[in-house]
């Protein structure tokens, strides 16, 4: 191991992780996709990618053991005013071995987690560092990046990229669908960037809009329907859009594949724009915008029977005999280890752009021609059929007595939105409904396909142009929460009353010994330095004073510094743990050499040898100023 690396940690209970990006490894991944509950027991995250900071300091004194860390109980306290979240407002922790026999075995933190502290420990060749943080988009003063840690976005064969999603821009209507940032206009408001109430801005400083490349954003950040606007991606109502509650906004992974079975059933969502008023457009049905799709649901062929409900999740009718498609992807909580239901949307008013057959295919029309020619006023706006993708949280977002049917669950093949979104008969009647639905999205993005694939169509598979699977992980500070409600362990198997508990091992990162492999490639990390020295460095401490060093050294080692025309300069001899070795910059007779070019040859007896060139420019001598 080296200096930062970190192992691979289980989440055993609780949830969140700090300002800490999120990776699971392909066992959980795995286990998740094993079937229902849709939910791996325990979560195992990627080397370095865990949902708390433990890193190696001292990778020669790594012990080849495992861990266990935790909240103490005794020591924490939750919060209560949203009993669905259950924020951890204090807390120490207790980190230990596993089996912890001696009183050395187990570290205790030295400090609240209220405050930034790496703990180092030592014994262990490792430092902890666990701090609770804000409320992701929220603006707090205390909040890095407003919550927002990293994005990215992978395909399997970064040569056949066969989608572009449509990037967030600035201005009054559509491009601007992300609207983060502090443009408020009372008149005007569908200019406007403020997304809280009172005009109060939730991400001022933009971060949301950088989401692998300004083509993924929180649903509450997303731009809604206005009179003087459409291709709004919320819902037109204002508390489902822009005074969405965020508190779980969870950092996710989203997966697009051709293996269909890990497809998502979820319901397809109608996208045709409103005519008047919020009124139906020249919809299919004619469904309202945000309703489900008026058509025959379809199998993952595409095929449709116009039979009742089905339980054959291989029959087109499975759940519902409408409304009902397959999304060729899944999406995963990271932060919970749990997969969660997708929506997508297409526009029926342009079955000519893949509208109208309940298939998650996007074209790679943006507009039609008279809509560039007149700068948008007159044409079509395809945006590509209106292919969006929405990613659901499992949410506890209206939690009363009243409202407990609004309690968003995790992946359930998209039974729990169908049934809330139909029948609708009556859009008056089912508006609260959607309200409250639509507050439980969490993420959104706008898909288009590349023109090279539009090139290629195979009319036997309305999926053909999913030529690579394509990954997208976004990570977002989460505070650490007690797990509660279905999130939690049950009574009989709870080991730390559902507070953030964790295993973790340092096996893989143990020093090797006498590996002449790993010490071969360590010679690849030999520098001198500085490089290049231009008259001065920080080592120096006096006028007379020139110094570089040779670092990352093996113990023993010949190092020979010749200049270009291969004439022996100076010759160390080094048998000591110290990993460097100084050089005041004389030859053998303790002449201050020329400035000039030179070349190491570092000798390691039965490990190799390695060549490193070095440029020093040295200063005339003054005696006078330094």
């Amino acid at each position: 191991s080296q200096f930062g690396d970190g192992p691979k940690i289980t989440q055993i209970e609780g949830h969140g992780n700090g300002n800490n990006a999120l990776r699971i490894t392909q066992n959980t991944i795995n286990k998740i996709m094993a079937g229902s509950p849709w939910k791996a027991d325990s979560t195992e995250y990627e080397n370095g990618y865990g949902p708390v900071k433990i890193k190696v300091i001292d990778p020669l004194k790594v012990p080849s053991k495992e861990f266990g860390l935790k909240f103490i109980p005794d020591s924490t306290d939750v919060g209560t005013s949203d009993p669905l979240m259950n924020y951890i407002t204090a807390s120490k922790w207790l980190a230990y071995t596993i089996p912890a026999f001696k009183k050395e075995d187990t570290i205790k933190s030295d400090s609240w987690i209220s405050y930034l502290n790496e703990q180092i420990i030592p014994d262990w060749g490792i430092s902890i560092t666990i701090q609770q943080i804000p409320w992701p988009l929220k603006d707090a003063p205390s909040s890095f990046q407003n919550g927002y840690i990293s994005s990215s976005v992978t395909w399997a064969d970064p040569n056949k990229i066969w989608a572009t999603f449509i990037p967030d821009q600035d201005g009054c209507c559509f491009p601007n669908w992300i609207r983060a940032g502090i443009s408020f206009d009372a008149i005007n408001i569908s200019c406007n960037d403020i997304n809280g109430a009172g005009g109060i801005a939730t991400d001022k400083d933009q971060y949301y809009e950088k989401i692998i490349n300004g083509t993924w954003a929180p649903y509450a950040l997303c731009m809604q329907d206005y009179p003087q606007c459409g291709e709004g991606v919320a819902f037109w109502l204002a508390h489902s859009s822009i005074s969405t509650n965020t508190k779980r906004l969870s950092s996710i992974q989203v997966v697009i594949t051709k293996d269909k079975t890990k497809w998502s059933r979820c319901p397809v969502i109608e996208m045709a724009e409103y005519s008047s008023s919020y009124t139906p457009g020249l919809s299919e049905g004619g469904q309202y915008k945000f309703g489900i799709r008026k058509h025959t649901s379809v199998d993952k062929n595409g095929s449709s029977a116009n039979v009742g409900d089905s339980t054959n999740i291989n029959s087109s009718n499975y759940i519902s005999s409408q409304g009902m498609g397959w999304f060729p992807g899944f999406a995963i909580d990271l932060e919970t280890g749990e997969r969660l239901n997708i929506v997508f949307g297409e526009d029926s008013h342009y079955p000519g752009q893949n509208g109208a057959d309940m298939l998650w295919n996007p074209t790679n029309n943006y507009a039609s021609v008279l809509w560039f020619q007149t700068g948008g006023l007159e044409g079509d706006l395809y945006l590509g059929g209106k292919h969006v993708i929405y990613v659901f949280g499992h949410n506890g977002d209206t939690t009363t007595s009243s409202n407990a049917k609004y309690y968003m669950p995790a992946y359930d093949e998209g039974r729990w939105l169908h049934n809330m979104l139909t029948p609708l008969t009556s859009e008056t009647g089912v508006q609260n409904n959607k309200r409250k639905i639509w507050q439980n999205a969490m993420w959104v993005t706008y898909p288009t396909l590349s023109q090279e694939v539009v090139m290629q169509t195979n009319p036997t598979d309305p999926y053909y142009f999913i030529t690579s699977d394509v990954t997208f992980n976004i990570s977002i500070a989460n505070p650490y929460q007690q797990s509660v409600g279905d999130l939690a362990v049950d009574s009989a198997n709870v080991k730390n009353d559902n507070l953030p508990l964790y295993n973790f091992s340092l096996k893989d990162l143990v020093p090797v010994k006498n590996d002449n492999l790993t010490a071969k490639d360590a010679l690849d990390l030999i520098r001198v330095v500085p490089n290049p020295y231009y008259g001065y460095c920080s080592y120096e401490k006096s006028q007379l004073d020139y110094k570089a060093k040779i670092t990352n050294l093996p113990q023993t080692c010949t190092i020979s510094i010749y200049n270009i025309s291969g004439t022996l300069i100076r010759r160390f001899k080094k048998d000591s743990p110290l990993p460097y070795q100084d050089w005041d910059l004389k030859n053998e007779y303790g002449i201050t050499i020329a400035s000039g070019v030179y070349i190491f040859h570092i000798d390691a007896p039965g490990i190799g040898e390695k060549i490193v060139k070095w440029f020093g420019a040295l200063r005339p001598l003054d005696l006078n100023s330094f």
